[in-house]
C-alpha cells in the first residue's frame, strides 16, 4: 500500500535480523514500534516502489440497430 514505510540496507544480508549488522535493523523496528511516524534511527533510505503500469483506456463502440 502507498502508506507503507519501508527502508533499504546496502550492506544487508538477505535475512536481516541474522545479519552481523542486524543492531541496526533491531533499532529500526523498535523506534517503528514505539512510533509508527517517526524516521528510522538509521535513516536508512525507503525503497523505491516500481510504477503501476496500468492498461490503456479502452473505448467500446457499439452499432446501433
Amino acid at each position: 500500500p502507498p502508506s507503507a514505510r519501508t527502508a533499504v540496507y546496502p550492506d544487508g544480508y538477505h535475512m536481516l535480523i541474522r545479519d552481523l549488522h542486524r543492531e541496526v535493523v533491531y533499532e529500526d523496528i523498535l523506534s517503528f514500534i514505539r512510533d509508527p511516524g517517526a524516521p528510522f534511527p538509521s535513516q536508512a533510505a525507503p525503497l523505491r516502489p516500481e510504477p503501476v503500469h496500468t492498461a490503456p483506456e479502452t473505448h467500446i463502440a457499439q452499432a446501433n440497430r
